[in-house]
């Protein structure tokens, strides 16, 4: 999954920097749908050396062999941090997958650097093959780093530019020393009132973040930063000791949860500047497809695009993780109120938008008369059934070529919601797939979702 997520955003960066260049809209679309349903059908390594090959057709750097050969390796080690007195594990390449095949007789060597942040002097190894029973590894062997600094590992295959893997951080404990330092924190202190237990359920869930062990089988892990998260938690900690809510009006992105009554719901948010003010603001909130997470809509569907449009028209923006057990009305109704707790929201321009399984979650929510929402948009799924009697102004999109969610089901429904006299905008997009259709048309999304529909 973290590798899956690397070439991801690897893709989204090539299609952000250069177009649709090498590869036609229909091509494209094709490819990335084949690949999802590899990804369903539990073949991450094979989504992953489909997504690479397509961004290689994109970004014409990454055609070369030696950065085809990068793509198909990855630098791996189960605890990405250090800590003095503690022993540094092993670091070991791995095949990702066998989507570009290394010939055996090639002699590019592959170099794992690492490099201090702070500009103090790093390491340059070369790593070698070693057979095994299962896969074939390169094993590094690596030399002493400064204490106190964070350090970049990349890899460099041939004469290709070095890759950057990931960061190893520095901590003053091991994770879970920190965690349970932070937990017993919490336990010192006392919280009054929703605002201040919703406060207090985040600042727990962010301290049991931290693991000795990375979590690969989480997409999200990728992102998270334990050195500069450990820092914030301190700060969010000491202003929850003195009974303030650490979340109140706070600007930019922020990960927290919310407290239901059944679970807790992971939250990416991204607060304009305008939100440090007392002046009301739209609320967007975004759902995920099947297999996404909470920062779906912030990393991908465009590279930060959601983030962007909200700084630029000073909308609130609020990312659940839905999982694949829906999204109910409770729950939408649950995380408005702990948003309410924190910003100056416009309650009657609440808004949300959703993609595959998340679109066919925005419908419902549009069907549920009593949250009275503003606008609803659809992509890549949405209505299913009989119209209901009442719904929120709502926008389709559909890929023609969708493989994932079927066009023509999708044109059925929306007719027959227009047909019982429901606001609906059906938009049919000939050449579009299942995935792509969101970052290539948020931007006229956006805008009908911000102006009055009513």
């Amino acid at each position: 999954m973290v590798d899956l997520a690397r070439s991801y955003l690897a893709f989204e960066r090539a299609v952000q920097a250069h177009g649709w260049t090498g590869v036609t809209r229909l091509e494209a679309n094709a490819s990335f749908d084949q690949l999802t349903l590899n990804f369903y059908l539990g073949d991450a390594a094979g989504a992953i050396a489909k997504l690479d090959a397509l961004t290689a057709r994109i970004d014409p750097a990454r055609s070369a062999p030696a950065e085809r050969a990068g793509d198909a390796l990855t630098l791996v080690c189960d605890q990405r941090w250090r800590a003095k007195g503690h022993e540094r594990p092993v670091l070991s390449i791995v095949r990702t997958h066998d989507g570009y095949a290394i010939p055996e007789d090639w002699d590019a060597p592959v170099l794992v650097q690492a490099v201090p942040l702070d500009g103090t002097a790093g390491w340059t190894t070369q790593a070698t093959w070693q057979q095994t029973s299962t896969r074939q590894l390169r094993t590094v062997v690596d030399a002493p780093l400064p204490a106190g600094v964070d350090v970049e590992l990349r890899v460099q295959v041939g004469s290709a530019p070095a890759r950057r893997q990931w960061t190893w951080e520095w901590l003053e404990a091991p994770p879970e020393q920190l965690r349970a330092q932070a937990l017993a924190q919490l336990a010192t202190i006392d919280t009054d009132g929703p605002p201040l237990e919703q406060a207090r359920a985040s600042l727990e869930a962010r301290a049991k973040r931290f693991r000795n062990r990375a979590d690969t089988t989480s997409a999200s892990s990728v992102l998270f930063q334990p050195a500069h998260e450990w820092r914030s938690l301190q700060v969010d900690l000491a202003q929850l000791a003195q009974g303030e809510d650490p979340y109140r009006r706070r600007v930019g992105a922020s990960w927290r949860v919310v407290r239901t009554d059944k679970r807790m719901i992971p939250l990416r948010v991204h607060a304009p500047l305008a939100a440090g003010k007392d002046h009301a603001l739209p609320l967007v909130i975004a759902l995920h497809g099947a297999g996404g997470d909470e920062h779906h809509w912030f990393e991908a569907y465009g590279a930060g695009r959601m983030a962007r449009l909200a700084e630029r028209d000073g909308a609130l923006v609020a990312a659940p993780a839905i999982g694949f057990a829906g999204w109910t009305a409770d729950e939408h109704t649950a995380l408005v109120r702990a948003l309410v707790y924190c910003y100056a929201i416009d309650l009657k321009h609440v808004t949300v938008i959703g993609h595959s399984m998340g679109a066919a979650a925005a419908a419902q929510l549009a069907a549920t008369p009593t949250l009275k929402l503003a606008a609803v948009a659809c992509l890549a799924g949405g209505p299913r059934g009989a119209a209901p009697q009442a719904a929120a102004p709502l926008l389709v999109l559909s890929g023609e070529r969708d493989t994932i969610v079927a066009h023509r089901p999708l044109r059925t429904a929306a007719e027959a919601w227009r047909t019982a006299g429901l606001t609906l905008d059906f938009r049919a997009l000939p050449d579009e797939g299942h995935t792509l259709l969101v970052a290539e048309h948020l931007d006229e999304v956006w805008t009908w979702m911000l102006r009055p529909q009513r």
